[in-house]
């Protein structure tokens, strides 16, 4: 039987990315709410076909986020 996936791919059960891709951002001080909606939009954008909003972009949001380029506890008003 052949897949349409790349030979190095591998799958995680999505509830599991969220929790990785959640704990990831609260390590860069995102609080614990907003990691969990962010995780919930990126893995969302995986299972829906827009891979570069997913979870392809962790590590270039964790990059930003340790070097203070994203603001991990903004004070938003309207």
């Amino acid at each position: 039987m052949t897949t349409n996936r790349p030979s190095h791919s591998i799958l995680i059960r999505p509830e599991h990315a969220r929790r990785f891709v959640s704990s990831a951002l609260r390590a860069c001080d995102v609080p614990s709410q907003d990691a969990e909606l962010i995780s919930e939009s990126m893995i969302e954008a995986d299972l829906t076909g827009a891979d570069a909003h997913g979870i392809a972009r962790l590590p270039q949001y964790v990059d930003a986020l340790r070097k203070r380029h994203i603001n991990a506890r903004p004070h938003m008003q309207l």
